[in-house]
């Protein structure tokens, strides 16, 4: 019996520290929130209205970053399968009960509505949903989930937001933008359509930035031109080119809930390296810009001298992705 008693004091002592040191696997912010849609998935049932609706956290653009980004993941399992609305009718920063969660999925005419956070628990955020039915059923309460402390994307949405005045207005340049990369310019006020210029967190791959022969003649070079010569190029490239053109990789770009990057033109590539060249994160070689030249020759700039030069199309050189708001 003696015997007995020590072996099961030994395997408890020895599962104990096996659960110890086991490591706790972490995701990055968009990993953890498409496992969450996966999880949330397979719990519901087909043809069903769903809806994330908050998010509860340090900072109100991680809130609302959580909150869309999780309704995408939820439409893109199945689109057949789940209607997701298109708009969540509150402050998706602020806490709610089951009772206030319910009354709001009335509202969206939702079966199922989905309350989030993002945490830290002992030194470690975590990412938690509840599924919460309408009507009758059960609240499924999901374990949270660990996130990668060093994510880049979660790292920038829980910066404290910058004040713009006047007087400060300069030090938006180089702080977070909200798709998670970093402002790199400003026009001032005034104007109607966009004031900042935003740099995607990392580059692409390096890619040819068209086959050779393809003419795009309308491309310009000034700051605000990057958007339109970037439809432009997609559109010469989609019958010329057989694999993802510079513009293309751009155009289709996806960080979060953000669609609109595209490839920065000659002045705003210049802009870029002004402000960010210098910076990690950026190699010192060729990057492409959307502005076309004579020749099949297209305008680009070396991020180790600042360097601006024309390059056969038919190339390869890096690529960083912008976008305006």
């Amino acid at each position: 019996m003696k015997k007995l008693n020590l072996l099961c004091v030994l395997v408890l002592v020895y599962s104990a520290c096996a659960t110890k040191n086991k490591a706790v696997e972490s995701y990055s912010l968009q990993e953890g929130i498409t496992k969450e849609a996966e999880l949330i998935g397979k719990k519901l049932k087909k043809n069903a209205r769903v809806a994330s609706i908050n998010a509860v956290s340090p900072q109100e653009a991680l809130s609302e970053y959580v909150v869309t980004s999780l309704n995408q993941a939820l439409a893109a399992i199945d689109k057949k399968n789940f209607v997701v609305p298109e708009s969540i009718p509150h402050n998706a920063h602020e806490a709610l009960d089951d009772s206030a969660a319910r009354t709001i999925g009335q509202q969206l005419d939702t079966q199922f509505v989905i309350t989030s956070s993002v945490q830290e628990i002992d030194g470690q955020y975590h990412l938690k949903t509840r599924t919460i039915p309408i009507g009758k059923g059960k609240v499924q309460d999901h374990a949270a989930r660990a996130l990668n402390n060093d994510d880049e994307q979660l790292n920038a949405l829980l910066q404290p937001p910058e004040l713009l005045t006047e007087e400060t207005v300069d030090s938006a340049v180089g702080t977070p933008g909200p798709a998670g990369g970093i402002i790199f310019y400003d026009r001032g006020e005034g104007y109607a359509d966009w004031r900042y210029l935003e740099a995607a967190p990392h580059d692409l791959d390096p890619v040819l930035w068209a086959a050779f022969g393809t003419s795009v003649l309308e491309t310009r070079s000034a700051i605000g031109a990057g958007q339109r010569n970037t439809m432009l190029v997609t559109d010469a490239t989609v019958f010329t080119t057989p694999y993802p053109s510079a513009a293309q990789v751009c155009n289709d770009l996806v960080i979060g809930c953000f669609d609109d990057w595209y490839l920065p033109s000659k002045d705003e590539l210049n802009a870029l390296y002004l402000a960010l060249g210098s910076q990690e994160g950026f190699e010192k070689a060729w990057y492409w810009s959307s502005t076309w030249e004579s020749g099949f020759k297209v305008w680009g700039q070396h991020f180790g001298d600042g360097t601006q030069g024309i390059h056969p199309e038919d190339t390869v050189a890096r690529v960083r992705a912008i976008r305006a708001f």
